[in-house]
Order: structure tokens, then C-alpha cells, then sequence
């Protein structure tokens, strides 16, 4: 009865440590899904009063997350299913210019997430199993232990 006892509480150690790793996946794949979803803001700058459509030009004056794929990405490293790579178009035109290196860059960012959260699923996947694993011990050693109980051995 010890012995049960003893590889009980092993096995909720086990669960202990799987469902907070999970959790630790699940706050270090927030920032990357940030990162994943985000969307450039574009300002437009004109250097022409009042005829701007001459000398006019945009630039990334900073990024928005998109809260769709935000949601997907999060769901993902939970649930599984398809995440689909992201890129922004490169604007065609003398106007936009200024704004290609910074969402090649942003693109790039995007890209690196992606892995990453790739990288963090299979973790997760890989937790998962190990709680899964030790619920089904858990649930045997309870029913073991309740069996001897039932027959009246006690320790």
C-alpha cells in the first residue's frame, strides 16, 4: 500500500510539472504570436501643398497585432491544426519605397515566429502526453489503492 501510495504521489508530481510546463508554452508562445500577427501601419507624408499627389511617400510608422491570426496562432499551440505562413506584399511604386526594408524586416520577424511556434507546439504536444500519461496512472493507482482499502488493507 506504500508503494502505491509513493507512485501516486510521483505520478502527481509528474502532472504537476507537464500542466506547468504547458503553461510556460502557452505565455512564451503569446509574445510570438504577437510578433506573428503582426500588421505594418503605414503614415503618408506629402511634400507638395497643394498639389501632395507630386511628391507624396508612406512609410511603417509602427505595426498593429491582427487579433484573427493572434487567435489562430494561440489556438494552434493548444489545439494543433494549420498555421499559415505570413508575409506582407511589397508595395509597388516610387511612393512606397521607403517602406520595403522595414516589412522585409517585419516579414523576416513574422518567418522567425512562425518556427518558433512550430518549435513550441511539438513541446506542447510532447506535455500533453506526459499528463495524459500520468492522469491514466493516477487514475489506476487511485482504483489500486481503493481496491485494497475495500479488502481492508490500510498502511
Amino acid at each position: 500500500m506504500t508503494a502505491y501510495r509513493s507512485d501516486l504521489k510521483k505520478q502527481e508530481d509528474l502532472l504537476a510539472n507537464a500542466e506547468a510546463q504547458m503553461r510556460r508554452i502557452e505565455r512564451e508562445a503569446e509574445s510570438l504570436c504577437r510578433i506573428y500577427a503582426a500588421n505594418p501601419v503605414f503614415q503618408y507624408h506629402c511634400n507638395g501643398f497643394p498639389v501632395c499627389h507630386w511628391s507624396h511617400w508612406y512609410t511603417v510608422s509602427g505595426q498593429e497585432t491582427d487579433s484573427a491570426a493572434y487567435s489562430l496562432c494561440t489556438s494552434y499551440v493548444r489545439l494543433g491544426g494549420e498555421l499559415a505562413p505570413r508575409e506582407h506584399e511589397l508595395r509597388p511604386g516610387d511612393n512606397w519605397d521607403d517602406t520595403w526594408d522595414d516589412l522585409r524586416r517585419m516579414n523576416a520577424n513574422i518567418a522567425q515566429a512562425l518556427r518558433q511556434i512550430q518549435a513550441l507546439r511539438q513541446q506542447y504536444v510532447q506535455m500533453q502526453k506526459e499528463a495524459d500519461e500520468a492522469r491514466s496512472q493516477i487514475a489506476r493507482l487511485r482504483k489500486q489503492i481503493a481496491d485494497l482499502e475495500a479488502q481492508g488493507v490500510f498502511c
